[in-house]
């Protein structure tokens, strides 16, 4: 069986991999993950709310189950060029070509941020809260792609 595992799909997931999968039901698709780590958000002063990341280096992906959600996949984060949003591969292109490339897409809530630090890094970080999805720059190169579940309450 061939697991497409290529397109992002913004508000659904990854191709075969979709949004509210089970632990197990991700396992069963793409097998055990290389690295997990667990996240303990009371740690940064927020409700002791948890996530766990799984990581899979051989595919430029990690996964994201978050304990409020009953521990289900609710974020996906892509760094490799590899990937497509809507056919367009988006990692390493300029902060200029990804909101032309996106533009079509009908995201009307962009916002840039500036994540820089004091060490010379700039960061910026290109974010739709309609859409759950953000777009981390390095340098002005596009470098990753973050987006997730949206509820509706």
């Amino acid at each position: 069986m061939s697991v497409n595992l290529k397109n992002i799909e913004l508000t659904d997931g990854l191709g075969d991999l979709k949004f509210g999968m089970s632990q197990n039901e991700v396992k069963e698709l793409i097998g055990e993950p290389d690295e997990t780590e667990m996240i303990d958000y009371a740690e940064e002063g927020e409700d002791g709310m948890k996530s766990l990341a799984w990581h899979y280096d051989s595919h430029e992906f990690s996964l994201g189950f978050d304990e409020e959600d009953d521990w289900l996949l609710v974020t996906i984060s892509i760094s490799s060029e590899a990937f497509t949003l809507d056919g367009e591969k988006l990692i390493g292109l300029s902060k200029d070509m990804v909101k032309k490339a996106i533009d079509h897409l009908n995201i009307t809530d962009l916002e840039l941020d500036d994540w820089s630090n004091e060490e010379g890094r700039k960061q910026e970080l290109l974010s739709s809260e309609e859409k759950s999805v953000n777009f981390w720059f390095d340098n002005n190169e596009l470098t990753e792609i973050q987006w997730g579940a949206i509820y509706l309450d």
